[in-house]
């Protein structure tokens, strides 16, 4: 079985004593939305149902892995709120020993720009829309995949088969994995976009 932790190697070191988060079994995390924390990364998709809630759980688990006070959240920017995520990106994060079942998509807000330090879309596309939508946050914008040193769009799995889903979330694992060793390396996230 694929784990985003095993691309991390012998380094991860769970130790969540005194977390807000709650392990389930062996090595397996509820994942409920954070509170607000010092520093916050958004992930961006269309619907909030698959990729961006994925992108979410993997970043804020490998973040309590390593007591990191970076947090992420995740928005849809033609999502409707209140939606829960698929079926299929539910399975697809339980396979990786994560659970969205509890997440609830929320359009991208004027708020959740300002209080994001960064915001991290699945596409191209997205990135256009968002900053055609919200000008001031073109410094803090970028594509997820550009970002992270391996480039091209995270895939939209919606409506797609179970393996799309497994290829989606095994693809945001690698991505957030370089994302968190990215951000490890600079002092500020602010350094890091520069």
């Amino acid at each position: 079985m694929f784990s985003p932790l095993s691309l991390l190697g012998s380094r991860w070191r769970p130790n969540l004593t005194g977390s807000s988060h709650r392990w389930q079994g062996r090595e397996r995390m509820k994942y409920q939305h954070p509170t607000r924390s010092k520093r916050m990364i958004l992930f961006v998709c269309t619907g909030n149902t698959c990729r961006s809630p994925m992108a979410e759980a993997l970043f804020n688990e490998v973040a309590a892995a390593h007591q990191s006070d970076i947090r992420a959240e995740s928005a849809g920017l033609s999502a409707s709120n209140g939606l829960p995520a698929t079926d299929g990106a539910c399975a697809a994060i339980r396979r990786l020993g994560l659970d969205v079942a509890s997440h609830c998509s929320r359009r991208l807000t004027q708020d959740l720009i300002d209080r994001a330090d960064l915001v991290l879309t699945m596409s191209t596309v997205h990135r256009r829309r968002i900053a055609g939508s919200f000008p001031e946050a073109r410094d803090k914008l970028v594509v997820l995949g550009d970002w992270a040193g391996i480039s091209g769009d995270v895939e939209d799995p919606f409506g797609g088969t179970p393996e799309a889903y497994s290829r989606c979330a095994e693809q945001l694992s690698r991505l957030v994995v370089a994302l968190y060793a990215r951000l490890a390396r600079c002092d500020e996230i602010e350094e890091a976009v520069t």
